[in-house]
C-alpha cells in the first residue's frame, strides 16, 4: 500500500481530533501578567498571577482580569 504525505497528514489530524481523552479539557484557569517598576537601567519586573478559578468559556478577557487583580491590591 502506498501512503502519500497528504494521506498521512489527514490520518494524523483525524486521530488528533477523534482520539483525545475527554478529561484533557482545562479545569482550572489563571491569568498571568508582568508588572514592571523601572528604576534607572533595571527593569525590575515581577510575574504575577490571578487566583486559580474554575475554567469557563465565559471568563473575562485578560485585560479585565488584570484590572480585578490590581483593584484587589489597592484595597
Amino acid at each position: 500500500i502506498t501512503v502519500t504525505l497528504s494521506m498521512m497528514i489527514c490520518i494524523s489530524i483525524i486521530y488528533a481530533l477523534c482520539c483525545q481523552k475527554p478529561n484533557s479539557a482545562p479545569r482550572k484557569a489563571v491569568y498571568k501578567f508582568v508588572k514592571c517598576n523601572p528604576e534607572g537601567d533595571q527593569a525590575n519586573c515581577v510575574t504575577q498571577q490571578s487566583p486559580s478559578m474554575a475554567w469557563s468559556p465565559d471568563l473575562p478577557d485578560p485585560g479585565r482580569a488584570v484590572l480585578d487583580v490590581l483593584e484587589s491590591e489597592l484595597h
